[in-house]
C-alpha cells in the first residue's frame, strides 16, 4: 500500500499536471507556480513514467494534451475541484436565491463562464440565470448585472466600472502543424486560411484591412463561441480574447498583433439581498488576468 509520502509526491504531480494541461505552457506555469522550469518539467516526466502513457505532446509553441493526457486531466481535475471544495468549505454562504445576469455573446462563454467556478466554492445554492444576446438590453433593470461593450449612461443609481479585454491571434496545434507557422502578415493573408466573426471587421480597421485581402477566409460567423470552436477545429487563423477561448491554442506572438476593446461592468446600487456586490467584485478581480 503506498505510504502518505508516496501519495503527497503522486498529488503534487497532477496538480502540476493539471495547471500544465490549462495553459499548454511548461515554462509560464512552472513560474507562476514558484517552480523552476527543470524542476516541473520532471515532475511532469516522472508523473509519465509512474502510470506508463504519454501524456503530453511537445511542441516548438508549447504542449498539447495527448489522447490519455485528456482522461487523466479530466480525472485530475475533479480530484482538483475536491480539494478546492474542502479549503472553501468553511467560507461556504448559506444564501439561496438567482442572480440575473445579462451578458453580450463575445464575453459569455469566454470569459464570464470562467469567473464562476471560484464564485461557486463561496455560493454553492446560488443559481445564476445568464441572458446571452448580440444587443445590449433595454433596461439594465432587466438584470441584476449586466456585461456591456457599449459604455453606459451615467445614473446616480447605477454602479459601473470600466475594464479592458485583450485580443490576439490564435490557432490550433494541429493547424500549425498542418500548415505551418505564417512568417509575416503577408504569408498570413496569402497562404494561410482565416476565420472571422463579422463585427470584428468593422471594429478594428487593422484587421479588417487583413481580412479584406486575404486569400482564403475558411469561416465568417456572427457568434464569438462558433469562431472559438472552429479555429480549435483547426480550420483556420483568428482573432480571439486571451481568455477563455484561447485555452489550448496557440498564440501568433511574434506577430505583436494585439488588440483591446472596453467593456463595461453594471449593476443596481440597491440591489436586492443577494451575493451581487460579490459576483461583481469576482468579475472584476477575474478582469487583472485579461
Amino acid at each position: 500500500m503506498p505510504t502518505i509520502k508516496e501519495e503527497l509526491r503522486l498529488i503534487r504531480e497532477l496538480l502540476c499536471f493539471t495547471a500544465t494541461g490549462k495553459t499548454g505552457k511548461i515554462n509560464e506555469t512552472a513560474s507562476k507556480h514558484g517552480y523552476k522550469q527543470s524542476n516541473f518539467s520532471k515532475m511532469l516526466k516522472q508523473l509519465e513514467a509512474e502510470l506508463k502513457l504519454p501524456l503530453l505532446t511537445r511542441l516548438s509553441t508549447g504542449v498539447v494534451l495527448t489522447n490519455d493526457g485528456k482522461e487523466i486531466f479530466e480525472i485530475a481535475s475533479q480530484f482538483e475541484s475536491t480539494l478546492l471544495k474542502i479549503k472553501n468549505y468553511s467560507s461556504q454562504s448559506k444564501t439561496k436565491g438567482s442572480i440575473r445576469l445579462w451578458v453580450g455573446d463575445g464575453l459569455a462563454s469566454g470569459y464570464i463562464s470562467s469567473c464562476l467556478p471560484e464564485f461557486y466554492l463561496k455560493y454553492p445554492q446560488i443559481s445564476i440565470d445568464i441572458c446571452c444576446s448580440v444587443t445590449n438590453p433595454n433596461l439594465i433593470r432587466e438584470s441584476d448585472i449586466a456585461v456591456l461593450y457599449q459604455k453606459p449612461s451615467a445614473s446616480k443609481k447605477l454602479k459601473i466600472s470600466k475594464h479592458i479585454l485583450h485580443f490576439g491571434l490564435f490557432a490550433a496545434p494541429s493547424y500549425l502543424a498542418r500548415y505551418g507557422y505564417p512568417q509575416n502578415i503577408n504569408d498570413l493573408c496569402q497562404n494561410h486560411f482565416l476565420c472571422n466573426r463579422d463585427i470584428f471587421t468593422t471594429t478594428w480597421s487593422n484587421w479588417g484591412k487583413i481580412i479584406h485581402t486575404a486569400n482564403h477566409i475558411a469561416v465568417q460567423t456572427n457568434s464569438a463561441p462558433v469562431l472559438a470552436q472552429v479555429i480549435k477545429d483547426g480550420l483556420g487563423i483568428g482573432l480571439l480574447p486571451k481568455t477563455g477561448y484561447s485555452e489550448g491554442l496557440v498564440e501568433l506572438s511574434k506577430f505583436k498583433f494585439n488588440i483591446s476593446h472596453p467593456f463595461w461592468i453594471v449593476s443596481y446600487k440597491d440591489a436586492p439581498d443577494l451575493p451581487i456586490d460579490a459576483l461583481v467584485d469576482h468579475i472584476i478581480s477575474s478582469t487583472k488576468n485579461l
